[in-house]
């Protein structure tokens, strides 16, 4: 049985999913790229075909983690930093 091969959006996806904890173990400084692969279960050249750079690929994790935020904090996110901005943002919070 021939198992599906995943479009470009689901491995970048499965990507970010399996290097996320190698990051949040090791921190940024202190992890390879051979490490990322590794976990990811690819090879780095596939790596780098997805994700330019290792930068690239821990910014990619920060968006991952965005998704699915509350509305209501992504609509403040959204607004004009400004003095009233920071008002509600302080509200928000509080």
């Amino acid at each position: 049985m021939r198992t599906q091969r995943l479009s470009c959006e689901e491995r970048k996806e499965a990507i970010v999913k399996a290097v996320l904890p190698i990051f949040a173990r090791n921190g940024f400084a202190n992890t390879t790229t051979r490490e990322l692969a590794k976990a990811a279960g690819v090879s780095e050249a596939l790596l780098y075909k997805h994700f330019p750079s290792k930068e690239s690929l821990y910014a990619e994790i920060q968006t991952f983690g965005c998704k699915g935020c509350d509305p209501g904090l992504q609509k403040l996110i959204d607004l004009e930093p400004s003095t009233p901005t920071l008002v509600y943002i302080v509200y928000y919070i509080m």
